[in-house]
């Protein structure tokens, strides 16, 4: 626990309260620890690299980051988003999931405890992510870096705090796997259009933003 969150308790009384009704599963978990501060800090500094970033590039030039490392990294994106989908599937599937309206099971079950860290997985991903616009700053691809880009990257590691927190289970499953899945499409093509003789190729590049959208 930190400070600024023991402060927090004592001053919001229905926050100490929350915190009673965390899910116990997951209080300990890696930047869980039933504690907003280290996901916040995260989100902080990305929002400070996204604000600095581009004025300490302005009059440089931009970084050479390797072919090797783009494609390494979104194709490691590509198959860790399979993997979440694969894992939710089957775990939702074995626990025979009302696929409309599931209600959280706080229970240690294989296959309940399968979805619940695979949403671990999902929600350290997010701070994963954040180099996708740290790779647009350094190779001064400003234009890439919209309102709603960072908007999306800065607020969904707290949101997943949150939900990890109190709901790491039930129909929380659902947005994982439709973002994921979405993910396969959209990191495949920005690992492969890294290379020259494939970049022709990829024409599922006009369904990328259509994909995000929905």
């Amino acid at each position: 626990m930190t400070w600024l969150n023991d402060w927090l308790k004592e001053q919001i009384p229905s926050y100490k309260h929350a915190l009673k009704q965390a899910d116990p599963r997951t209080k300990d978990w890696f930047l869980l620890w039933a504690d907003p501060i280290p996901a916040i800090t995260l989100a902080l500094i990305y929002i400070f690299i996204v604000a600095f970033g581009p004025r300490y590039m302005r009059n440089r030039e931009a970084f050479h980051v390797p072919s090797w490392i783009l494609f390494i990294y979104n194709m490691s994106l590509v198959a860790l988003s399979i993997y979440m989908v694969e894992e939710v599937v089957v775990g939702i599937y074995r626990s025979k999931y009302n696929l409309l309206c599931q209600q959280l099971n706080v229970s240690t079950d294989e296959n309940e405890m399968k979805v619940t860290n695979v949403l671990w997985f999902y929600f350290f991903s997010k701070a994963i992510e954040f180099m996708d616009t740290i790779f647009m700053i350094a190779r001064k691809r400003f234009t890439q870096i919209t309102f709603l880009h960072v908007f999306h990257h800065s607020t969904m590691l707290i949101i997943w705090w949150i939900v990890m927190t109190w709901i790491p289970g039930g129909q929380a499953w659902f947005g994982p796997v439709l973002n994921s899945a979405v993910h396969v499409f959209m990191y495949a093509y920005y690992g492969l259009s890294v290379v020259p003789s494939l970049r022709e190729k990829l024409w599922w590049k006009k369904y990328i933003t259509l994909f995000q959208l929905v």
